[in-house]
């Protein structure tokens, strides 16, 4: 079960990602038809001091170390294996745009 959200990132058209209090990632894919029915939190794999998604719902964010980046691949298909990746750091803070 998913803590208090800490902080929140969109990504692409329904994608939506969060860390909790305890600095864990989790994802829910958002239905704007229905958002009272909504799918639960999905937790992934690793923890995040910061988080920030792309328009393809990709998310890069700072790790609780505070010094190696996180990359979470979007992965559709495959919700029960989100992960997410090192990227060598160090970053205190990171954002994503689009272009």
């Amino acid at each position: 079960m998913a803590g208090t959200p800490r902080q929140v990132a969109l990504g692409g058209l329904n994608d939506l990602w969060m860390i909790d209090e305890w600095n864990d990632i989790w994802y829910m894919k958002l239905n704007w038809q229905t958002l009272a029915t909504a799918a639960p939190w999905e937790k992934v794999d690793g923890k995040m001091w910061s988080i920030s998604a792309t328009a393809s719902g990709a998310v890069f964010g700072v790790a609780t170390d505070g010094k190696n980046v996180l990359y979470c691949p979007f992965r559709a298909a495959a919700l029960h294996d989100l992960r997410c990746d090192f990227i060598d750091g160090p970053l205190e803070s990171i954002q994503t745009a689009s272009i």
